[in-house]
């Protein structure tokens, strides 16, 4: 009987000594992360006290665009201190990283970056020194366009040049940044219509009335006055 009550108290003293093992000894994992949404846009951390939300966030929501060159902003809320932040553009071309932004208090913004082709992941990322992570995606195509098709009828031979051109198109090169409006503004202006653009060049493809090769040649040297345009020039077919 004394045995077995010798072998009780000693299990309950392992007992006892094991909690204030775990107490006092053990190594805390209650910094690690405990909880995050689906998204992996907020992060609930237990700090020993309490939780704490960090979050970083995309302004622009999903969009579509014509123009390659964009930047995105942002906001982070981070109650430890952050020791990187970073941003990534996936496309079937595969992942770019970017560490250019530009952080002042709780607000973020990309320098201008390249868009690829197609659909593009944009992913922004923050760290902090206790290896906190948050990130935020947004998805973003990019339509390079499509030029024109050529209809037949419309090829007109030059004997004085002694070459062929499609005489009812001519092509517009805009200066980077001028807005779509101010584009159809031009393109309006010689009564044209827009029928193909190639976006990575700012390329219009614009179609008119026919004509004759030296009055398509007046009409893009006009075209060339507007400081928008930087180059139009008549559809040859070598």
């Amino acid at each position: 009987m004394k045995k077995i009550i010798i072998v009780v108290l000693i299990g309950i003293l392992l007992v006892s000594l094991l909690g204030i093992y775990l107490i006092f000894f053990a190594e805390d994992e209650s910094d690690n992360i405990v909880a995050e949404d689906e998204s992996n846009n907020i992060v609930a951390v237990w700090n020993g006290e309490r939780y704490i939300e960090d979050y970083i966030t995309i302004d622009q929501n999903n969009f579509e665009t014509t123009e390659v060159l964009q930047a995105i902003t942002g906001e982070i809320l981070f109650e430890e201190t952050i020791e990187r932040i970073w941003y990534t553009v996936e496309s079937e071309y595969g992942i770019d990283e970017y560490e250019n932004i530009s952080f002042d208090e709780r607000i973020w913004e990309t320098k201008v970056f390249q868009l690829r082709p197609g659909e593009n992941k944009i992913t922004a990322f923050a760290k902090t020194k206790n290896n906190v992570y948050c990130s935020n995606s947004i998805n973003v195509y990019y339509d390079t366009g499509e030029g024109y098709e050529i209809d037949e009828a419309h090829i007109s031979y030059d004997k004085n040049e002694d070459t062929y051109y499609i005489n009812n198109i001519v092509i517009i090169d805009f200066e980077t940044g001028v807005t779509e409006a101010r584009r159809n503004e031009i393109v309006k202006s010689i009564n044209g219509e827009v029928v193909g653009r190639i976006n990575v060049y700012d390329e219009f493809h614009v179609k008119i009335s026919p004509r004759s090769l030296s009055k398509l040649e007046k009409l893009c040297d006009t075209l060339e006055k507007y400081d928008e345009v930087s180059m139009a020039y008549v559809d040859y077919l070598d």
